[in-house]
Order: structure tokens, then sequence, then C-alpha cells
């Protein structure tokens, strides 16, 4: 007696992310969590500040201003905002400390950034260096117009 027995290759069962039952459980999380209603989400700046980055990395020295200039929204907004995430270079200052001392913080932190970035990526060093740049001159015309 002869059996031929024949394997079809092993289905994939997709199961769906947590991500996406969490917004059928709760399709307006805005209403949930009003204080952040008018603010970009963490994970999207954070998407937001990476793409940032990566472009500046990529791109010649010269066109980094028109890149800061097109995310000047989202590089300031931490300064204007009522409440600061966790993990904030302001957050030892707090939302309602005056421009002067939130520049203060925000120098020192990402002073501290550009130099812990290895000298092996230089492009990376740079394009931090570019943000802060940026931020402070902005800041700074703001505190002096004050």
């Amino acid at each position: 007696m002869l059996v031929l027995l024949v394997l079809s290759p092993p289905r994939h069962v997709v199961l769906p992310s947590p991500r996406p039952v969490a917004r059928m459980l709760f399709p307006d999380e805005a209403a949930l969590r009003p204080e952040r209603a008018s603010r970009a989400q963490p994970a999207d700046r954070s998407k937001q500040m990476v793409e940032l980055m990566m472009a500046l990395m990529e791109r010649p020295p010269d066109e980094a201003d028109g890149l800061l200039r097109s995310a000047a929204d989202m590089l300031l907004e931490p300064f204007t905002a009522s409440t600061l995430e966790p993990d904030s270079v302001l957050a030892a200052v707090g939302p309602d400390a005056p421009v002067a001392d939130k520049l203060r913080a925000y120098r020192e932190a990402m002073d501290e950034r550009v130099a812990s970035i290895s000298p092996r990526k230089p492009a990376a060093g740079r394009a931090l260096a570019a943000i802060r740049d940026f931020v402070t001159s902005r800041l700074e015309e703001v505190d002096s117009a004050a």
C-alpha cells in the first residue's frame, strides 16, 4: 500500500496589533486627554524630529536653514506649550518659566547632546548643532523683544 502525503506550506496568521484595537475602543483619544488635544502627540513629534534629523544629515549644510524654517513650529512648540512631556529638556524648569530660563535649560541640554555624539558621526553632530542654533536664535529674538 502506497500513501502519498502532500504537505502544504504553513499558513501565517496575522493578528491585529493592539494599537488599532485601542483605536476602535477609544476612537477619540483627544477627548480622554483634553490638555493634549491641540498639541502633536509625543510619538508624532518624535517621528518628526527623527525625519528632520535624517533630512539634515543627508543634505548639504547650506540647505539646513530651509529645512529648519519649515519645521519651526514643531521645534518651538515645547516653549509655548502649557504642559511638557516628562522627557522634555524643559521639564526641569517647567512650562511657566520665563523664556530666558527655558533658553538656558535648552542650550545646556543641547550642548551636552552635541558633545556626546561620536566623532564617527559628524553629520549627526552637525544636524543637532543646526537645530540647537536655530532654536536658540529664534528664542533670543523673542526674549530680546519682550
